[in-house]
């Protein structure tokens, strides 16, 4: 394939840049006044509360014709008046989500900005350097996105505003990144989540830096990071598969536009072009998934789209064929690392308006851990899971299902999407609900954009290609008056219904039913065959074991510990309340029917046992045995085996590339971590615990 043949070469990203651009500008361009205020009430209403949605849609502005680039111009103001303002203590606030596009905007369009823009750029930027060389802005298993965008601020900010120290600090951030690529396959905040937060400040940098050293690592490490997002790519569901750290929408609208834009049209659904996210045919039905009003234009998706686009990435070859094409069988695997973490910190609105921190003395602590990911893709499905959750876990993705019902997807309604959670006092599906931290207080309302809601348990996964060994528990939440605690799999009916459900040896004809023991749940959707059995390891008292349900469009399995008149808990108690399931997943071509697969599935063989503390759980069939044991108080993976055999865990692999051919990961000096750098060190520690660094002292002389 010639240079000027492929969908992802500099040139056709280019065009596609230009179109996205264009079409951001017609979108919002009615809507907007000269200032960049709104002209009417059709922008979403975070138009006017996120400062980061301006400051993408500038860049669109910023490529348009003189009347355009004035309004690019205003909301960059605009971004910078509001985002650069002393808050009374002498505090110059920092998000380097609005300090980011700025910064771009000197680099790719100078020309277009007007001298008092890049001024109040140029100040702003200034001021905002020295905060961001605390710890916050290292790599120690958290949001990733935000020390790699505080990493593109000092770099290329620092040459902006000509501080040579901060360019300094901004290369040792980098070379704190392949360190962790060194150790680690994949970042911590792994999977879908805000994986276009990492990507384009990096490719910004590998653009833009002045150091050739500092480009060649950048290009290095886009390399790695592009790795993730084509291995988990399924060329036919045109989706992103396995766990992710933060759980999504629906059907992930929101990486439509951005892959478009990197990958072209052969990367979407046939009959779902890269702007079904934002209008065309069945916008209500979208918009209403994420619960924001068709009436509107969703401003954060379509500035958030033109944003990515306006970089252009550096994706190699050998990498880019996986977007279009797999082998099948075909199986990704890596380690990520998580940081500790703890509930014990909430607010609440004071009479005043500003927010009061609470601490919950007896809250739970997640301890920082490593975490395994693994994903199979067959033709007609992908299944992936992490073996444990990214710290609190309240919005990850640790389990995850997708499939089409046909041959050849070409609408949503051809997808399935299965998601899990745990859930503590029958909160909805879908559907806005209030978490509360304490008996006076409630921390947080978690709506249908985390589809199954916010996650109330824990849990630990084992995976061997089509099967899954889940086993979850309650967290410490809510635990004054407790009325019900369920494990929740939901599959999302937004677009489609599910098809022929078996509980047990009964058909359920309207996809409703409840049984009072722990049967097997069995689902054929044609293309591919999937059962559920519940792990229900102990409970407390319950009227039904297992309801199956359809509610505001998901269809929902829930697996009870309890259900019951309201009772206060112990931590050790909802601890020891396992719960969990096996979910095993086959291509219907596999098997000469669905009879045949419920058969050998309902011959599968189970063993729970709570022995000291530690739960055990075996699962034996035919050729496949998963096991595991785990301490579900110190959320510890005591052991995971497939077959008898320790799971394997290597840092990254792929099915048909070596993938110690990537960078950094090959045995060369500088590919095993040598960085030249000295490390920031604390100079001392506010009251709070929280660590200060002398900005002038981080490096030795």
């Amino acid at each position: 394939m010639s240079e000027s043949e492929k969908p992802w070469s500099r040139e056709a990203q280019a065009r596609r840049r230009a179109e996205v651009a264009a079409h951001c500008r017609e979108v919002l361009r009615p809507h907007l006044m000269a200032d960049g205020k709104r002209a009417d009430d059709v922008l979403a209403h975070n138009w006017d509360t996120e400062d980061r949605l301006r400051a993408w849609a500038a860049l669109a502005f910023l490529q348009g014709d003189a009347a355009d680039g004035a309004l690019g111009n205003a909301l960059i103001r605009s971004v910078v008046v509001s985002g650069g303002i002393d808050r009374g203590e002498g505090v110059w606030p920092i998000c380097e989500f609005e300090l980011l596009p700025c910064i771009n905007a000197c680099y790719r369009y100078a020309d277009r900005l007007e001298t008092e823009t890049r001024q109040m750029v140029k100040e702003w930027v200034g001021r905002s350097l020295q905060p961001l060389t605390t710890r916050d802005s290292h790599f120690m298993g958290y949001n990733d996105n935000f020390p790699i965008m505080s990493t593109h601020v000092l770099i290329l900010g620092g040459q902006l505003a000509g501080r040579k120290e901060s360019v300094k600090q901004g290369r040792a951030n980098l070379l704190e990144l392949r360190s962790l690529l060194t150790r680690r396959g994949t970042p911590s905040e792994f999977g879908v989540g805000y994986w276009t937060h990492r990507l384009e400040p990096i490719a910004g940098i590998a653009s833009d830096a002045e150091d050739d050293e500092i480009r060649r690592v950048a290009v290095a490490i886009e390399e790695r990071l592009w790795a993730e997002v084509v291995f988990n790519w399924h060329p036919v569901l045109k989706h992103q598969g396995g766990a992710s750290a933060r759980g999504m929408g629906p059907e992930s609208v929101q990486t439509i536009l951005h892959m478009y834009h990197v990958f072209g049209r052969e990367v979407e659904l046939a009959g779902l072009d890269h702007w079904s996210a934002l209008d065309g045919p069945g916008l209500a039905r979208r918009q209403r998934a994420y619960g924001l009003e068709p009436k509107t234009v969703d401003t954060y998706m379509l500035a958030y789209a033109n944003g990515f686009a306006h970089d252009e990435y550096h994706v190699p070859d050998r990498l880019a064929q996986f977007m279009y094409h797999k082998p099948y069988p075909f199986n990704y695997s890596a380690t990520a690392e998580v940081g500790p973490w703890t509930d014990r910190f909430y607010h609440t609105p004071g009479s005043d308006g500003k927010s009061v921190l609470h601490v919950k003395p007896d809250a739970p602590f997640y301890a920082g851990h490593s975490v395994v990911l693994r994903t199979h893709f067959r033709p007609h499905f992908v299944l992936g899971s992490s073996s444990t959750q990214f710290y609190c876990g309240s919005i990850s993705r640790p389990w995850h299902l997708q499939y089409a019902r046909r041959d050849r997807a070409e609408n949503l309604s051809d997808l399935g999407n299965w998601e899990c959670r745990y859930v503590i006092n029958d909160k909805p599906v879908g559907k806005e609900a209030t978490y509360w931290d304490s008996p006076d207080h409630a921390r947080q309302a978690g709506g249908p954009v985390y589809p199954a809601g916010w996650d109330e348990g824990r849990s630990f996964i084992l995976q061997h290609e089509g099967a899954t060994l889940c086993l979850t528990r309650p967290k410490y939440r809510e635990h004054w008056a407790v009325t019900s605690l369920r494990q929740d799999v939901a599959l999302s009916q937004h677009f489609g219904s599910c098809g022929q459900i078996h509980l047990g040896n009964h058909h359920l004809a309207n996809r409703v039913g409840e049984s009072q023991h722990s049967e097997t749940i069995f689902i054929n959707e044609e293309t591919v065959f999937i059962a559920f059995r519940p792990l229900v390891g102990r409970f407390l008292g319950r009227e039904v074991a297992i309801r199956i349900r359809e509610e505001n469009r998901y269809l929902v399995l829930s697996f009870y510990n309890y259900r019951g008149p309201a009772r206060s808990m112990t931590a050790y108690e909802m601890a020891y309340l396992g719960n969990g399931f096996v979910c095993e997943v086959a291509e219907a071509g596999d098997y000469g029917s669905f009879d045949e697969f419920c058969k050998t599935m309902l011959a599968a063989e189970v063993l729970d046992d709570t022995h000291h503390g530690a739960r055990t759980v075996r699962y034996a069939r035919d050729e496949l045995e998963l096991a595991m044991a785990i301490d579900p108080v110190m959320e510890h993976i005591i052991f995971a085996t497939i077959n008898g055999r320790a799971r394997p865990e290597p840092q990254l692999a792929a099915t048909g590339i070596e993938c110690q051919t990537l960078p950094f990961l090959g045995h060369d000096q500088e590919q095993r971590g040598k960085t030249n750098l000295s490390w920031a060190k604390p100079i001392h520690e506010r009251p709070d615990g929280q660590v200060i660094l002398d900005y002038k002292k981080v490096w030795r002389p």
